[in-house]
């Protein structure tokens, strides 16, 4: 029975996720941002659970040569001309022959059709299909930057690269009949897997009659192994502002005033007089508001239900209490 080593699982999404949860409760994020960002939460854990779920199905697939596994890579090679060479690689499977496969997911909850002429489309809920950029062309365009960084790593095994999409299992499929195998849902994979084994053999039948590659084929399960792990040392996980993408100041950097009359053992109208006293508050006909200089320095006034909740930054607590 073969086995199925794997050198790297998909990264946690812990902490983006907080960053997120951290910017939606921020008393600066208007209703509109907030429903963005609850947006990329609900599309970064729906993504997150298709890539593990994949990754699950890949780790338990009845191959019959042992292969290692490497599940949400990102590699980003530095150019001459000082720009970045990324790729971004769902899944990578490799097996002791040096053989490549780079697996694409996609998590359309509601379908995906593929064409004759090898167009995808989406079936979004209420407008019918749309067509979306190719994954098959996605992939292949992280084929360069993969084989690149193998090279520098001084791999000199096969540089045999192949190709799947896998839509995720509670998704429709519609491809023509025979055509686009390596399009498939994650639990057909064992099936897709078991029509190549004898393209595959005869594949590596001619491999070992050509003298240019039997070099190649004589590359030992160790240099594979240890290229690859090495390879998986050159994971740069992406960093996204999230502050800079929604506009908005994080929760975590504002305190409430009934938290400051608690932490400094204030009186709120003490506050209040200090803050007037900073000139960061001041006095009209309807109440007290935050004026421009108070905007300017961050502080938020909101309602919230029938009160005003009066919001400060951490640093300007430190600097007037």
């Amino acid at each position: 029975m073969s086995k199925i080593t794997v050198l790297k699982s998909p990264d946690s999404i812990d902490d983006r996720i907080a960053i997120l949860e951290d910017l939606l409760h921020s008393p600066m994020a208007t209703a509109h941002q907030k429903k963005n960002i609850q947006q990329e939460i609900k599309k970064l854990r729906k993504g997150h659970s298709a890539e593990k779920n994949a990754h699950y199905h890949l780790s338990k697939l009845p191959l019959k040569n042992d292969a290692y596994l490497i599940s949400d890579l990102r590699l980003s090679l530095a150019q001459e001309d000082g720009t970045e060479d990324v790729a971004q690689i769902d899944h990578l499977l490799v097996n002791k022959f040096g053989i490549i496969k780079l697996f694409e997911t996609k998590s359309y909850s509601t379908g995906i059709k593929v064409t004759e002429k090898g167009q995808f489309l989406w079936l979004g809920k209420k407008k019918g299909y749309k067509e979306i950029p190719s994954p098959i062309e996605q992939s292949q365009r992280h084929e360069p930057t993969l084989l690149k960084a193998l090279e520098s790593l001084g791999y000199h095994g096969l540089k045999e690269v192949r190709h799947y999409i896998l839509v995720d299992y509670k998704s429709k499929l519609i491809k023509p009949d025979g055509q686009f195998a390596n399009v498939c849902r994650v639990d057909q994979l064992s099936e897709v897997f078991e029509q190549e084994k004898e393209e595959e053999l005869e594949n590596i039948k001619l491999l070992k009659a050509s003298s240019v590659i039997a070099k190649a084929l004589l590359t030992s399960t160790a240099h594979i192994e240890e290229t690859f792990r090495e390879l998986v040392k050159l994971h740069q996980p992406q960093v996204i502002n999230y502050e800079a993408k929604f506009g908005v100041q994080p929760a975590s950097h504002f305190i409430c005033l009934t938290e400051i009359e608690q932490k400094y053992n204030l009186e709120q109208t003490d506050l209040y007089q200090i803050l007037f006293n900073t000139g960061l508050l001041s006095k009209g006909r309807y109440g007290v508001f935050v004026n421009d200089l108070g905007k300017q320095e961050g502080l938020v006034m909101k309602k919230q239900g029938d009160k005003k909740m009066l919001y400060l930054p951490r640093r300007i607590v430190e600097q007037v209490f």
